[in-house]
């Protein structure tokens, strides 16, 4: 019985090329923020391209283990800087060649290491963006967040900033992959999970697949698997523990909130993060009604039309303020 051929089409060929090509940038300490945009524009034009640079970012980690020795065609091909005139087609070639070399060190039983350079990402209002890491791993940000990438030697380290990110993890047990979110550290086991940093440094953690373990001031590493939420507090007090549907730790991603008997003042803060607007309440009684249901983030105007008949509450959008009151007394003044 024959084996099954595969035939690479010219296209495949290109796409392997660019994704060679973005990966020498990344790592040549040179790249600028255009080409970063670039680089991301190009992740989402097609899927094959996320697919081919996560292949050779891969196949670039496994040199995690080789350690720099004298290597000549090495040395020759890092002291090599391109002219501003030459074309991104010779910038292609140039990867292939690095490929070529790493190939070569490899089978010569050369040791090498690249520490990747600290990078920062980040997402405005109502933007989500998925970030693929040189490992393989994958980022993805909802709206309004914030992250610092760390790669080095031995370890991987996320600092969440502010918002809220879905990692998917390509496990290593040689090099850690941990998340800082606040006073928290969230170290990956083999998992997908979510972690969100709320407005006052406080944090919850959702597991999607597999596990992950969480540390804290005041929490002795603790191991969460699929389905389990963990909360803590700025101080790394622990607020909540319990068990959620796993599909509901990225609904975001398909526009979509759930609320689970959340104040009305909790569902302004969520709603907020996707919207250049302020939440205004004519008593505080307003903020305290309960909501529960899954909705839509995306469209406004609809979910304040939701609102409205759902609590006994009139919601206006008035510019950039939403004002919410009771049917029964007058809006707040401007």
């Amino acid at each position: 019985m024959y084996g099954r051929v595969t035939f690479e089409t010219p296209d495949d060929k290109e796409v392997k090329e660019q994704a060679r090509y973005w990966l020498a940038r990344r790592y040549s300490g040179e790249i600028t923020p255009t080409e970063r945009r670039e680089f991301e524009d190009w992740l989402g034009r097609d899927p094959r391209h996320g697919d081919a640079y996560a292949h050779v970012a891969g196949l670039w980690q496994n040199l995690d283990e080789f350690k720099p020795r004298a290597f000549p065609a090495r040395d020759a091909a890092r002291a090599y800087r391109p002219r501003a005139q030459v074309s991104r087609v010779r910038h292609f070639q140039l990867a292939a060649s690095l490929g070529l070399v790493l190939i070569i060190a490899l089978a010569a039983g050369n040791r090498l290491w690249f520490d990747q350079p600290s990078e920062f990402y980040q997402t405005v209002k109502g933007e989500q963006k998925s970030i693929f890491l040189a490992d393989g791993s994958q980022l993805e940000l909802n709206t309004d967040s914030a992250v610092r990438v760390e790669f080095t030697r031995n370890g991987r380290v996320i600092r969440l900033e502010h918002g809220e990110v879905l990692f998917t993890v390509n496990h290593d047990d040689g090099r850690p992959f941990d998340v800082l979110a606040g006073v928290g550290q969230i170290r990956d086991i083999g998992t997908i999970f979510n972690v969100y940093k709320q407005p006052g440094d406080a944090v919850v953690v959702t597991v999607k697949e597999g596990a992950v373990s969480i540390t804290t001031d005041h929490i002795t590493t603790m191991r969460l698997s699929q389905g389990d939420r963990l909360a803590y507090t700025a101080d790394g007090m622990r607020t909540g523990f319990g068990r959620v549907d796993p599909a509901s730790a990225d609904a975001w991603r398909d526009g979509r909130i759930t609320f689970t008997r959340s104040t009305l003042e909790e569902v302004a803060i969520q709603m907020a993060r996707y919207h250049e607007v302020d939440f205004s309440f004519s008593s505080p009684d307003i903020k305290q009604l309960k909501l529960s249901g899954t909705f839509g983030t995306n469209d406004l105007p609809l979910f304040l039309r939701t609102l409205s008949a759902t609590l006994p509450v009139e919601a206006q959008l008035e510019g950039r303020v939403v004002r919410l009151a009771s049917p029964d007394l007058p809006h707040p003044a401007p």
